[in-house]
């Protein structure tokens, strides 16, 4: 427990984008279910917007950071 905790307070940015990406997540799950008639429980609406909005931002975010990270590393060569 105590790693996971020095893991977070050392990269504070990056576990914050984290958590607002998975916040927005949650979010999008609850628009979707409340917005779509995909299925009839809602558990399943929720699920489906919840896992395409989180794999999409993370995805992004994961993007950003290889770019910003090999900017980084040129300018410190």
């Amino acid at each position: 427990m105590k790693e996971i905790i020095t893991l977070i307070q050392s990269r504070k940015l990056e576990c914050t984008i984290a958590f607002i990406i998975i916040l927005m997540a949650i979010g999008a799950g609850i628009f979707a279910n409340e917005m779509l008639e995909v299925g009839r429980n809602w558990v399943v609406r929720f699920y489906l917007a919840f896992t395409f909005v989180s794999l999409l931002l993370f995805s992004i975010y994961i993007g950003l950071d290889r770019i910003f990270s090999s900017k980084k590393q040129s300018e410190e060569t």
